[in-house]
C-alpha cells in the first residue's frame, strides 16, 4: 500500500477563486443520500473566514488535477483554547433551502401554486430562496387541489416541502458541488434502466460505475449487511378524503403479515388516480431489503453519493460483496498523523 494518502493536496478556495493558505491540522467532509445538505469540518491554526463566506475545497496528490470536492458557506466558526485553533463548519449551497422558512406577511395569502408539474412546483420554491441553478427529470405526475388557496406553502422550509414532494414520487433532491441542485428519479441503490419509470425506463439510463475498488489492494475494512428494516409492503396514501392503498406480499414476511407507512398528500393531491399511482410508487420503492457494504478505503475524491462503483474481491470472491454498487453516504477525513482516508456506505 502507497503512502501516498500520508500527503493528499488540499486546496481551499474563496469566492472569488482565490487560493487560500492554510495550515490545516484536520480536515472532514460528510454527504449521504439522506442529508439535507453536505457539510465541511476544517480545523486550521488560522482563520480568514467570516459567517457566510463562499469557500470551495479542491483535494488531489501529488501534481495530477484536482478534484472538487466541496462548494459552499461558513456557518459556524469556533476559536478552540489553549491550542488557538479554529473549527470552521460549512454546509453546500442547498442549505439556503433549509434556511429559508415559508411564512406569509398575511396568512390568508400564503406563496401558492396550483395545476402545476411536480418539478415546476420545485423549481419555483426553491427558486424563493435564492436557488436557481436547477436540473430535474420530468414526472409526468400533476399536482393540484381544489382548495382556493391552491397549493400553499406555508409555515415549512424551502428543503422539508420540496423533500416532501420528493418522497411521494420516490424522487430524490439534493445538490452537487458546484451549486447545482437537482430533482431526479435517483433511487438509492444501483438502477439498471428496467423499471419504467422516468429516469430510469431504457438500457441508456442505467447506471455507469465511476470504478472500481478492489478490497484485497485498497480496503482497509468493510462490513456487509442485509436487513429487512425499511421494507414496507403496504402503501396508504391519505389525500384529503381520498384514500389509496397498495399491497403485496414479501417473501421476508410471514404470509399475509404487512408492514405500513402512510403518505400524507393532503393539500397538493385531490384526485385518485395520482393518490393511486403514489400509493404504487412507493410500494415498488418500499417492498424491497437492503443490502449494505460499509468500508474504508484509501482517499479518494471522486468517491461521492449518488454514484455507482463495482467492488471487487479475489480474496472473498463472493457474490455478496463483488459487483456494482450504490453511494449512499460518505465520509472523507483528514489528519496529519492519520493521512486521508474515505469511509463508504453502499447499497444496493
Amino acid at each position: 500500500m502507497s503512502n501516498d494518502y500520508l500527503n493528499p493536496q488540499i486546496e481551499i478556495l474563496d469566492g472569488d477563486d482565490n487560493v487560500v493558505d492554510l495550515d490545516i491540522e484536520s480536515w472532514t467532509f460528510n454527504d449521504g443520500h439522506d442529508s439535507s445538505s453536505a457539510t465541511s469540518i476544517l480545523d486550521i491554526h488560522t482563520n480568514p473566514f467570516d459567517i457566510g463566506a463562499e469557500l470551495k475545497i479542491y483535494v488531489g496528490y501529488g501534481s495530477a488535477p484536482k478534484t472538487k470536492l466541496f462548494g459552499g458557506y461558513v456557518k459556524q466558526i469556533e476559536k478552540k483554547t489553549p491550542n488557538n485553533t479554529y473549527t470552521v463548519t460549512a454546509n453546500n449551497y442547498i442549505v439556503r433551502a433549509s434556511d429559508y422558512y415559508f411564512v406569509s406577511a398575511d396568512q390568508n395569502v400564503p406563496f401558492s401554486r396550483n395545476n402545476i408539474q411536480t418539478e415546476d412546483l420545485v423549481r419555483d420554491v426553491l427558486a424563493e430562496a435564492g436557488l436557481t441553478n436547477f436540473t430535474y427529470d420530468e414526472t409526468h405526475f400533476l399536482l393540484r387541489t381544489g382548495a382556493e388557496e391552491g397549493i400553499a406553502v406555508s409555515l415549512v422550509t424551502a428543503y422539508d416541502f420540496c423533500k416532501n414532494l420528493a418522497n411521494i414520487l420516490t424522487w430524490h433532491l439534493w445538490g452537487d458541488e458546484d451549486g447545482l441542485i437537482h430533482f431526479e428519479n435517483r433511487k438509492p441503490y444501483v438502477m439498471f434502466g428496467t423499471s419504467g419509470t422516468p429516469g430510469d425506463s431504457t438500457p441508456e439510463d442505467a447506471d455507469q460505475p465511476i470504478g472500481y475498488i478492489l478490497i484485497d489492494d485498497y480496503g482497509i475494512d468493510y462490513n456487509y449487511s442485509v436487513d429487512e428494516k425499511n421494507l414496507r409492503n403496504r402503501i396508504v396514501v391519505y389525500a384529503g378524503e381520498i384514500v389509496a392503498e397498495r399491497e403485496a406480499e414479501s417473501e421476508y414476511l410471514p404470509a399475509g403479515f404487512r408492514k405500513s407507512v402512510l403518505m400524507g398528500c393532503t393539500g397538493i393531491i385531490d384526485d385518485q388516480y395520482h393518490a393511486d399511482l403514489t400509493a404504487r410508487y412507493n410500494l415498488a420503492y418500499l417492498n424491497r431489503l437492503t443490502y449494505g457494504l460499509q468500508t474504508t478505503v484509501i482517499g479518494n475524491p471522486i468517491l461521492l453519493p449518488r454514484r455507482t462503483l463495482t467492488v471487487n474481491s479475489s480474496i472473498i470472491n463472493d457474490a455478496t460483496i463483488n459487483g456494482d454498487w450504490y453511494i449512499f453516504s460518505t465520509q472523507h477525513s483528514f489528519d496529519k498523523s492519520g493521512g486521508y482516508t474515505t469511509n463508504m456506505v453502499l447499497k444496493r
